[in-house]
């Protein structure tokens, strides 16, 4: 006769499997569900990376009136309120606000994307930014939007051979007052507005420590213009350039290639690969 009787051990074990059986059963539907969200684009509650940039468009109006009386950038002079920034989210929310004020930097930045610049800034404090990847053929540490200004007194910008300095859009203006750009690709600045260019080290630029685009101005004060591999100031047809004071452009393949207008009362052009001066439109020299 066959024994039907199940015994104690077999029955445990077939418990067993169910629940086991059950649990996959459960964890494939919340894993089903939470897959379905994420190619859906429904949100989880799974916690957001934190990537520093500020939400919505945030764009100049660029009616802004960014010059003086006298045709110059603001040096912040009048400038009275201060904040402070020591990471990329608080810099990049305080640059984008359309307002006027001084930025302290209390910490080395490390970024993988430009600044937009909105209203004016002042940066100050003896910090560097060092653009850490590239992205963009055109890419610049800091892009002034049309109607602001950007003046630079102290900080060190390291374009680490993959992006330029300083972008200077038309209708807009740049003022270094002190600090360094370094390593900068192609520009050190590079302006379709008007720049100011006073107590800066522009240096090792793989192609222009400064350069006056068809619709820029550029005022190179003083300050060094060092190590640059095409030419230390670019004039493109169209662009002006005045370079006085105690300006020094130092060991570049052409000091000073203008296709422009340029005017030249003061400074040393010196240590050219190859031409001091490359002159293909208006040049105006006055020592």
């Amino acid at each position: 006769m066959e024994n039907n009787e199940v015994k104690p051990g077999r029955k445990k074990k077939k418990i067993v499997i169910l629940v086991i059986a059950l649990f996959l059963v459960c964890a494939a539907g919340v894993g089903g569900v939470f897959a379905w969200n994420a190619l859906s684009g429904k949100e989880t509650d799974q916690p957001k990376e934190d990537d520093g940039k500020k939400p919505g468009n945030h764009t100049s109006n660029g009616n802004g009136n960014v010059l003086d009386e006298n045709g110059m950038p603001s040096d912040g002079s009048d400038i009275t309120v201060t904040e402070t920034a020591g990471d990329i989210r608080t810099l990049r929310e305080l640059l984008l606000e359309d307002s006027e004020i001084a930025i302290e930097l209390t910490e080395d930045i490390q970024i993988t994307e430009s600044f937009l610049v909105n209203g004016t800034k002042k940066l100050i404090g003896n910090k560097t930014i060092t653009m850490e990847l590239y992205s963009a053929p055109a890419q610049a540490i800091f892009t002034v939007q049309p109607g602001s200004t950007l003046i630079l007194d102290g900080a060190t910008l390291d374009g680490n051979g993959i992006a330029s300095g300083v972008r200077v859009s038309e209708n807009a203006g740049f003022t270094s007052i002190s600090g360094k750009i370094v390593y900068p690709t192609p520009y050190g600045v590079v302006s379709a507005g008007t720049s100011r260019i006073k107590n800066i080290t522009i240096d090792t630029t793989v192609e222009t420590g400064v350069c006056a685009e068809a619709t820029g101005k550029v005022y190179v004060e003083g300050g060094r213009i060092l190590n640059c591999f095409k030419s230390g100031i670019y004039i493109v047809n169209g662009g002006y350039a005045r370079i006085s004071g105690d300006t020094l452009v130092d060991n570049c393949y052409i000091c000073v290639n203008n296709f422009g207008t340029c005017d030249i009362s003061n400074g040393v052009l010196t240590n050219a690969w190859r031409y001091l001066v490359a002159n293909n439109s208006t040049l105006n020299i006055d020592y």
